[in-house]
């Protein structure tokens, strides 16, 4: 939960209906909004591997985001999730990756690949919308404390509030974080 005043947010304006979850037609690589930001080829084949609830997110985040993202892993076997956890890289062997229910993404600035936390707060803040649009539960791995990230709609900034408070939240509890900002799974 978040516990940050609400303040004025930009939202953005969307042009185009609701992607109807019956029958989403996700072999388009832009569904809804600004149509910007396209999903490529490997991201597309990378996302169809997900629940398609997930997939839906993703479609409908990329047509909301202001940073542009793609998809650089869902479905995993279990030898790759052991080498992640040997590696540091994952904490657990209970990953949804192993089910198909999360993904990991990458931010792209001018096409190239970036790192940097502020690209993925931004991809997060369309997460936020994106699933709350849809009414799909979404968990973020900058902020493994919040069980569906839908709970910071409304927030400024909901990405970094989430992050933040993730990380006083492990500080009182005398814990270290893992921030994994580049995954996000569907909510339990």
């Amino acid at each position: 939960m978040c516990f940050l005043a609400d303040l004025p947010i930009f939202r953005p304006q969307l042009r185009e209906p609701l992607i109807n979850l019956e029958r989403p037609d996700l072999s388009k690589p832009s569904l809804v909004g600004r149509s910007e930001f396209h999903f490529s080829g490997r991201s597309l084949t990378k996302l169809t591997t997900a629940d398609k609830r997930l997939q839906a997110v993703a479609h409908r985040a990329l047509a909301m985001s202001s940073r542009d993202f793609g998809v650089t892993e869902a479905l995993r076997s279990k030898a790759r999730q052991q080498q992640l956890v040997r590696d540091g890289k994952s904490q657990t062997m209970n990953s949804k990756h192993l089910t198909g229910d999360a993904i990991d993404v990458m931010a792209y600035v001018g096409g190239t690949g970036s790192w940097h936390m502020s690209h993925y707060l931004l991809i997060a803040n369309a997460f936020v919308y994106a699933a709350d649009d849809l009414d799909i539960g979404i968990r973020w791995g900058g902020a493994w404390h919040i069980a569906d990230i839908r709970s910071c709609q409304g927030k400024r900034d909901p990405g970094e509030t989430m992050m933040e408070l993730y990380r006083q939240t492990r500080k009182r509890q005398g814990r270290k974080t893992f921030v994994d900002a580049v995954h996000f799974e569907l909510a339990e």
